[in-house]
């Protein structure tokens, strides 16, 4: 679980293997390789590994 990360700040997810779920408390979604997720990060959220394989992802903030 990741808390909130301030007012006005934004996550960008870039998934490099697997499916990563993530879910933002009122929405849950999934993300699959090659796809990047962007998504305002004031509110807790959890990403999780529903699969049996491994899962990477890379991510960043703005502010």
């Amino acid at each position: 679980m990741s808390g909130g990360h301030g007012s006005g700040t934004r996550k960008y997810l870039s998934v490099q293997e697997g499916v990563l779920t993530a879910d933002m408390g009122r929405e849950i979604l999934e993300v699959n390789p090659n796809e990047i997720f962007r998504f305002n990060c004031e509110e807790e959220h959890k990403y999780i590994n529903n699969g049996s394989s491994k899962t990477s992802f890379i991510c960043f903030f703005t502010a």
